[in-house]
Parts: C-alpha cells; sequence; structure tokens
C-alpha cells in the first residue's frame, strides 16, 4: 500500500526543517510505503532550493513547481492530480495540521471511510482576532452555503483512491 502526503508550500523555508523532523517518524512508522509530495506554490523564499536539497537526499520526496502562486486549492489540486498513492492526505506545511494525527486517521480510513476530515478541537497560540475571524467564517458558511458544514475542518484529511479519482473529475479549484 502507498500512501500519498501532498503538502502545499509558500515561502516556507523556515517550517520545512521541523516539518520534516516530526513527519518522517510517523510516516516511517506506518506500515505503508509512502511518497512526499510538496507542491511548491511559487515561493520566493529558499523553499525551492531547501525541497530541491530534500528531493536529491530521499527518493520518497517529490516536488511540483508553480511558476507563481497560484493559491492553496490549486496546489492540493496538482497534488492530487500527481499523487500514486491508495490513500492520499493532504496537509498543511505550516505545521497548522500534526502529522502525528496520521496513524488514527488511517485507522478509520482502514474501517473503510472515503474520506477522513480532521476537525481542530482548540485553536491553541491563535489571538482574539483569528479565533474571532476563524468562528465567523464557519457560521457565514454553515448558515449561507450548507448547514452540514462542521467547524474548523480544514484542508487536513485523507482520501482513499476512489475518492481522489473522483475528484480528479471535478476541475472546480473552491
Amino acid at each position: 500500500m502507498l500512501l500519498s502526503i501532498i503538502i502545499p508550500v509558500y515561502n516556507e523555508a523556515e517550517s520545512l526543517s521541523t516539518l520534516m523532523a516530526r513527519l518522517l517518524p510517523v510516516a516511517r512508522g506506518i506500515d505503508w510505503d509512502y511518497e512526499l509530495i510538496f507542491v511548491n506554490d511559487g515561493s520566493t523564499d529558499q523553499t525551492r532550493k531547501i525541497l530541491e536539497d530534500m528531493a536529491a537526499r530521499d527518493r520518497c520526496v517529490k516536488v511540483l513547481r508553480f511558476s507563481r502562486n497560484f493559491d492553496h486549492q490549486a496546489a492540493v489540486t496538482a497534488g492530487l492530480d500527481f499523487a500514486n498513492g491508495d490513500t492520499v492526505a493532504v496537509m498543511d506545511g505550516d505545521l497548522q495540521d500534526p502529522p502525528e494525527l496520521l496513524p488514527e486517521m488511517l485507522g478509520l480510513m482502514r474501517q473503510g471511510y472515503d474520506v477522513v476530515s480532521a476537525q481542530r478541537r482548540a485553536r491553541p497560540g491563535d489571538g482574539i482576532w483569528k479565533s474571532a475571524t476563524a468562528a465567523a467564517f464557519y457560521w457565514l458558511m454553515r448558515r449561507f452555503i450548507d448547514r452540514r458544514l462542521a467547524p474548523e475542518v480544514g484542508d487536513f484529511r485523507l482520501f482513499s483512491r476512489t475518492a481522489v479519482l473522483a475528484l480528479r473529475g471535478f476541475r472546480e479549484q473552491h
């Protein structure tokens, strides 16, 4: 079994070493092969060089580069198009999404779910403004878009191969 982990990045040079220090032990501890797919969304810092160096040292690291910043969702879509995994994870490169949750999420996937989404229980370190705007965003989305939308669920999720193939059929970016 292959786990593809898609990580969109934009100017993440300072956090990449910490991300890898936390992500690699988790990926190696899972009884699956894995590939780490970094999608560089037009970074202007040293992100590109760091990713190229990582890919040169580790065959499991793959790098997609955008010529400019297209946005997070375009990077996720590119990663989904490129991923070969039986299961595909999407997570942020700035450690908003704790990689240590991946084994638990894979456990749910093994129970037969096609999509497993992580939900924040708290926002430690976020200020009042960030917490208030996040709460307002989810309230508005539930009120005007879909009342079933769960609060505090971002892009950190797993997809079965079936779900990835279905998503590839949609070219909507948002």
